[in-house]
């Protein structure tokens, strides 16, 4: 053993200088790529967890309103059924369509029911120019991800985060990675809406205006015929915004609400359920004019687990 550990030491002597550096670029280099796809593997992991991407009977889609608004534990404790909440800040119709055939893609199957959070501010383009960094973690395990991102990212860009994994993470996508092998869906937020300073922001032409793209309405109307034609039950949620917010603009929150019952009033297997006139003149429930803090989740996520147990479950 002595001799053979001298002779590789006296081999290793006799490589040229430039010998050396590339075996330890090479070493160098195949360490980065472990470490980059280990460690992206785990991160990737923890993201499937956060995001609920498993197999389930009810699975909830949307932005923040959503993820602020719906304790998935709770709903699995009224409901007795397994619920997925796949929701991300800043998607609009178009990414939540990517965001269910992923869902389908990685798990291999449709859920029974879809709740699906609409407002009268779901008919933007998008809510975030930005919303498909959220997905690049998964444009290696899914097709549908892997197209908006070659469509939505420069060239440079694409090839980079397609070479380097780790690339892929944000900061928020890393904390929602470690939330998710924690198994953490809890509503944080300590904020509490304060009308009077609402009030003059309305005064000031400083809020969250309505306005409608057409693409957007038929991406909303494809996609929930896509789901019927899968046998899949769609509630069309209105998760509550505070009634300053929806009075604002009341013209145009008529004729976005009107959109969505229309859309619903198409299909057996869709149903257009609007919280709004229920709790929206509760200021105790808000974080901000849209979205809800713990005790507005833990209201929203009773009413709605008392209406699931008496929803039909299968599909004619």
């Amino acid at each position: 053993m002595l001799d053979m550990g001298k002779g590789f030491k006296t081999n290793f002597q006799k490589i040229p200088g430039y010998g050396k550096k590339l075996i330890g670029l090479s070493l160098c280099l195949a360490l980065f790529i472990l470490l980059n796809l280990a460690g992206s593997a785990f991160l990737l992991s923890g993201l499937k967890r956060y995001y609920c991407i498993v197999p389930c009977d009810i699975l909830c889609i949307g932005h923040s309103v959503s993820a602020m608004g719906i304790d998935k534990h709770a709903l699995e404790d009224a409901t007795g059924l397994c619920v997925s909440k796949y929701t991300m800040s800043g998607v609009g119709v178009g990414e939540r369509r990517v965001m269910l055939e992923q869902y389908v893609e990685m798990t291999g199957g449709f859920p029974k029911i879809v709740i699906y959070d609409v407002s009268a501010r779901s008919f933007a383009r998008g809510l975030s120019a930005n919303a498909y960094t959220c997905f690049m973690p998964f444009m290696g395990c899914s097709k549908a991800v892997d197209r908006m991102a070659r469509m939505q990212a420069s060239p440079g860009e694409y090839a980079k985060k397609k070479l380097i994994p780790l690339t892929r993470f944000t900061d928020l996508l890393l904390w929602e990675s470690i939330r998710g092998w924690r198994g953490d869906w809890k509503n944080y937020t300590l904020k509490h809406f304060q009308p009077e300073i609402f009030r003059r922001q309305l005064r000031e032409g400083d809020f969250w205006h309505i306005t409608f793209q057409e693409e957007s309405i038929v991406e909303l109307s494809q996609t929930v015929e896509w789901l019927v034609e899968h046998h899949v039950k769609v509630i069309l949620l209105g998760i509550p915004s505070v009634d300053l917010l929806n009075d604002a603009e009341p013209e145009k929150y008529r004729e976005a609400l009107g959109h969505i019952q229309r859309l619903a009033a198409l299909f057996e297997d869709v149903s257009f359920v609007d919280l709004n006139p229920i709790f929206s003149s509760d200021y105790s429930l808000f974080a901000d004019a849209i979205h809800l803090n713990p005790k507005g989740q833990h209201e929203i996520t009773k009413w709605l687990g008392n209406y699931l147990k008496a929803f039909p479950m299968e599909t004619p």
